[in-house]
């Protein structure tokens, strides 16, 4: 028998060990659309947004090669944990960051997860809109040529006269009887374009935006990046740099903007939700794009505004730049474009989560509200698969039951634990 062609006789002892995984939705399910490159895009273009305007800083107080340790490490932490978080999801079967928590912490956890995810986002989309303002406000100031005053040090270094009072710019122009100029632009900016486009019911139907907003940020790196390099070539000498952190207190002040940079976690379990054929393989790949792609642009951008500015960075970089310069308006403009087109992807998560803390408090309080949340998560997990496979008679082949995964697949532990 030792040698029979037809039977192998490999010690059990040698087999991989298979672990099995509960795919939610079904993997072969209707509302699995997304290929891989959009996916990591969606993920990618989360990551990158006005976060990255206070990179330069955190090189400043880091060094050139401390802040660039922490960013590489930054970058390993963000895609371990994405691959963590989706691989808790798959072994679960829940679609959701909650239905994850519940699971694992129980139902409480799950409503405590919701508010907080909620609270991230929103926190989000309102330092997007203040941002946005910014740069509207800095692009009316340009049309009326009485704009911000910036001044050139003895070392080369532009800087901005901080005696400008921040309204001063609205003072003389009111929208509506009280909203200023800036504030009414971005109102109509976000009532004509980013509302509209958060109307989509899933990621998946933002991936014509994915590239505007990458592409946008790009020309915003490419501004600085130009800027940088040829400043700091013609001031060399005079511009203060330092390769690595002056003391413990400026790693803790820069580990804070290293790590949020990364922030997408709160649409990884969407995107996974809508990978088509979600491997591990092709999960990894996703992951890996998105982290090294950000991981790119964030260490360009952060070194180019360092070399830019030296130890005067300011925690806004732009801030660093004379308002005259037309490379770098044009790299504003592609920053607005950005933010615009970033704002839905906040507002789908925040509307999911809405609807599911509106399902978890019909349940009702008292000593059943653990089970009626379990519930309501179930039923939220099942409500958005039926709507993205449609309502039709086909539709319920690819839909999972109720209280049941929809599908189990096994994946080998040395395959799971990478």
């Amino acid at each position: 028998m030792k040698g029979s062609p037809d039977h192998d006789f490999t010690p059990l002892a040698e087999h991989k060990p298979k672990t099995l995984e509960f795919i939610t939705p079904a993997y072969d399910a209707k509302s699995r659309s997304t290929q891989a490159l959009p996916s990591a895009l969606v993920l990618m273009s989360t990551m990158i947004g006005g976060g990255m305007l206070t990179l330069p800083y955190a090189f400043s107080v880091t060094g050139l090669l401390g802040g660039l340790i922490l960013q590489l490490l930054s970058g390993a932490a963000a895609a371990f944990s994405l691959y963590i978080l989706i691989a808790s999801a798959r072994r679960t079967g829940g679609a959701t960051y909650s239905a994850v928590a519940a699971d694992a912490f129980g139902p409480r956890a799950a409503v405590v997860v919701a508010l907080v995810t909620l609270v991230q986002v929103v926190m989000a989309m309102i330092a997007y809109s203040i941002l946005l303002r910014d740069l509207i406000d800095t692009a009316l100031d340009l049309l009326d040529l009485d704009g911000p005053k910036s001044d050139l040090d003895d070392a080369g270094q532009i800087y901005y006269d901080d005696d400008l009072d921040d309204g001063a710019a609205d003072s003389g122009s009111k929208f509506l009887g009280f909203l200023g100029r800036s504030d009414g632009v971005l109102l109509g900016l976000l009532l004509a374009v980013a509302f509209p486009i958060g109307l989509n019911r899933s990621l998946g139907g933002l991936k014509f935006v994915t590239p505007f907003s990458i592409g946008s940020m790009l020309v915003l790196l490419v501004a600085v990046t130009f800027r940088g390099g040829a400043h700091a070539r013609a001031h060399w000498g005079n511009l203060e740099y330092r390769l690595w952190p002056a003391d413990g207190m400026a790693i803790l002040r820069a580990v804070p903007v290293f790590t949020l940079s990364y922030m997408c976690h709160f649409n990884a379990l969407s995107v996974h939700a809508e990978l088509r054929d979600p491997t591990r393989g092709r999960l990894k790949w996703v992951i890996g794009f998105a982290v090294l792609g950000a991981s790119t642009v964030y260490t360009l951008f952060g070194l180019a505004g360092y070399l830019y500015a030296g130890a005067k960075t300011q925690g806004d970089v732009l801030s660093n730049f004379p308002a005259d310069d037309g490379l770098i308006n044009l790299g504003r403009v592609g920053l607005g474009v950005a933010l615009l087109c970033n704002i839905p992807l906040c507002i789908l998560p925040a509307r999911d989560l809405l609807f599911l803390l509106a399902a978890m408090a019909s349940t009702g309080p008292g000593a059943g509200a653990g089970e009626g949340t379990v519930n309501a998560l179930t039923a939220i997990d099942a409500a958005l698969v039926e709507l993205d496979d449609g309502v039709d008679d086909g539709a319920s082949e690819d839909k999972p039951a109720a209280d049941a995964p929809t599908k189990a697949v096994s994946s080998s532990s040395s395959s799971s634990s990478s």
